[in-house]
Formats: C-alpha cells, structure tokens, sequence
C-alpha cells in the first residue's frame, strides 16, 4: 500500500519574543466566530464547531486525532509535522514512522503542547472550550474536524485538511485514490455469495455492534458483508445476548483474541458463526477500531479472511 512518508522540524518564522497582545492580535486575524448556518467566506474553512480559519502557510502542525495524524503522514511535507497523537503514537500501526516528533494530548499538558509552538493544532471531538481558548489565546489555531464516522466524515476531513495546508488537489486525489480502492477490495464478489455478518466489540462484560454510521458498517460493506444489524440498528447499539442470537450472522467480525470470549459465552455458542462451519474473522484491533486510512486495511483483512485473496488485475 503506498502511503506517504514523514518526519521533523521546520523552525518557526517570527521572533521567539512576541508579545502577548501580538499573540492575541494573531488569533483574532485567524480564526473568527460564524453564525450558525451562515456560509463560509471565500478563504475560509468553517471547523465542526462553526470556527473558520483563514487559510495561510501552517509551517508548524501538529494533530491530536489519529484519523489527522494518518492524512498528515499522507499529504503534507514531513517537516511541516512537528506533533502526532498520543494515541497514535502508542498504537497506530503506522507508529513506526511518527518519528521522534512530540506525542499530542490535548487533555494533557497544556503548557508543553503550547512550548511546542504549533500555529495550527487538529483535534476531534475536543470538548474542553477553555483549553482551546487557551491555546488560541496563544497563537494556536484549533481546528474542529468533528465526528469520526468512517468513510463519508474522513473523506470531507481529507478535504479540509489538505485545503488548510495548502494542497488542495492532492486531497482530492488521496480522498479518490481511497474511496475506489475501498470499492474494489470485494467488486468481485457477486452479491448471491456475501455473506451474513455482524461486527461485535467486546468491552468487559458488555457487547457492541458498529452498524450505519460507523466505520465499522463500512468495513463490512466493502468487504463484501452484508451487515445485518444496519436494518434494524444504528451507530453504536449495545446489544443483548437475545439481540445477537435474533440476529444469528454467519459470520462475526471482532478484534483479535476475541473468538474464544464470544463464542465460549454459553448464549452465544448457539450461533451459526460459532457453530462448525460457521466464521469469527479476528482484526487486528488497531485496523479495526481506526475509522480513518486504517479503513482499507481492515477491509481487505476481512474480505481475504472470507472470500480469499483478491483478484489480481486482469491484462
């Protein structure tokens, strides 16, 4: 799979000295306040909470989200990247190339993420308004990408970040390279053959599902799997034991080490899936969890898992 290579620093432009009132003075200039529903102005992107940020050279970013440290590693120039996610960098399969740039934890640190000097800081679902006030106070711009739905909310997210960092058009490639790629994984599997299936997570004692609205759903999807909780369920049910059983996939889908758990369960044993015969397909939990890039991978785990190894092109 190709994707893009990165790492280290690029010294900040401007004096280290700059006052607190040329700080306050800059935030201003870069990001105001829209009412709610109100276009965006042309040289503008309007974050999820309605924040727009004036477009300019970002030479120092830094992201908090592993779905932006992922479309970073992928569009911009590695010295541009001065910080990845804490998450990430502990559990992104792409970990490896972070580099030796700063671990981001926007709930963290206040101090040393400010100290880090970033002019523009991604996040997702950041609640914490005075910490972000904090940082815009110091120069940084924050910028919203909001939900983390997989495929529909990553592709506008590709978009805006690569429309804040200046390179429109190669988003708009990652964001079509990706989506017919996802197409592809299971185009040949004809729909008489997909199968029946379900994605559970197991937290503690309790069971979820990832059906419409999740990246979960598109996972499924792409790989060729009917999901049979979308006609009943959205986002993130908790399920029941019962619930599970009325469902009765042929096949589930979970993170690995996560078969014996489900199919042990003395009500869930009863199911196709874990009858002889019947399928568990076991991802990698850092694919499956990860509603960004990490979405192709997953797929093509359980597409290859299921039907096979996919086809290779046709002369």
């Amino acid at each position: 799979m190709k994707r893009a290579d990165a790492l280290m620093t690029l010294a900040l432009l401007g004096s280290l000295g700059l006052s607190a009132l040329t700080l306050v003075l800059t935030r201003r200039h870069d990001t105001d306040r829209v009412q709610k529903g109100s276009p965006a102005q042309q040289g503008y992107v309007v974050d999820a909470t309605g924040e727009r940020v004036r477009l300019r050279r970002f030479s120092r970013v830094a992201s908090s989200s592993i779905l932006a440290d992922a479309v970073l590693l992928s569009l911009a120039e590695p010295d541009r990247v001065v910080g990845l996610s804490e998450y990430g960098t502990s559990d992104s399969y792409l970990r490896y190339r972070y580099g030796k740039r700063m671990a981001v934890d926007p709930n963290g640190d206040l101090e040393a993420l400010i100290a880090l000097r970033p002019d523009l800081l991604l996040v997702n679902n950041f609640a914490d308004r005075k910490r972000v006030e904090r940082l815009r106070d110091a120069g940084v711009v924050v910028f919203e990408l909001g939900e983390m739905r997989g495929l529909g909310t990553l592709l506008e997210q590709i978009g805006k970040v690569a429309t804040l960092l200046g390179e429109p058009e190669r988003g708009r490639t990652l964001a079509h390279d990706f989506l017919a790629q996802m197409r592809g994984v299971a185009a040949d599997v004809l729909e008489a053959r997909r199968k029946r299936g379900l994605y559970l997570g197991v937290h503690g004692t309790q069971l979820y599902g990832g059906a419409t609205g999740t990246s979960y759903h598109d996972v499924l999807t792409h790989a060729g799997v009917i999901d049979v909780a979308a006609t009943q369920y959205r986002d993130w049910p908790a399920f029941t034991s019962e619930q599970i059983l009325a469902l009765d996939p042929e096949v589930i889908i979970t993170s690995s080490g996560h078969r014996e758990l489900l199919c042990h369960n003395a009500a869930l044993s009863q199911l196709r899936a874990c009858a002889p015969g019947g399928q568990v397909v076991e991802v990698d939990s850092r694919l499956l969890v990860d509603p960004g890039l990490a979405m192709l991978d997953a797929t093509i785990a359980v597409r290859e898992a299921i039907y096979g190894p996919i086809p290779a092109p046709k002369n």
